[in-house]
């Protein structure tokens, strides 16, 4: 891979972790407040 790629590589993958740690937060609480209103 050229350093190009590498520097963009990089950059790509710290939105995806970003994104990523949203979208477990909001399953996470998801899950919660379905589990809560079955009881």
């Amino acid at each position: 891979m050229t350093k190009e790629q590498k520097k963009y590589n990089r950059e790509l993958n710290r939105f995806r972790i970003t994104f990523e740690h949203i979208n477990r937060r909001l399953k996470i609480f998801n899950f919660f407040s379905d589990r809560y209103r079955n009881l």
